[in-house]
């Protein structure tokens, strides 16, 4: 089983490619959308049992979606925690805050606070 140490910046975002084409097209993505050596990957994936992926026969094509992917459990799994450090990284590096944290913000106990939290983020 791969671990997320294992896969470069480049194979996540691949891997969180083909997880979106897997959810929400029911396995179909654009063939535009991956490079040469994105292919060579995914070949290596197929190979290791990580991926299955093909063309789509020609009676069945769409205008934009030429060729298929599915995920095994494992990539199924790894795609999670990859999508699940996105999200925590992103949250981290948001550029506003939440209601919430305006409402602890006005607060007299927290004026302080928040002096610090908007120095930090100029």
């Amino acid at each position: 089983m791969k671990t997320i140490d294992q896969l470069s910046k480049t194979e996540k975002q691949l891997l969180m490619l083909l997880e979106c084409a897997a959810v929400d097209h029911g396995g179909l993505y654009q063939s535009e959308r991956t490079n040469a050596e994105d292919r060579k990957t995914m070949d290596l994936w197929r190979d290791q049992g990580f991926i299955e992926h093909g063309r789509v026969p020609s009676e069945y094509l769409t205008p934009i979606r030429r060729v298929w992917v599915r995920l095994s459990v494992d990539a199924e799994n790894l795609a999670q925690v990859v999508r699940a450090e996105r999200a925590a990284r992103l949250w981290t590096n948001r550029g506003w805050i939440t209601t919430h944290e305006k409402r602890l913000c006005k607060s007299p106990e927290n004026a302080e606070s928040r002096h610090a939290e908007e120095d930090a983020r100029i």
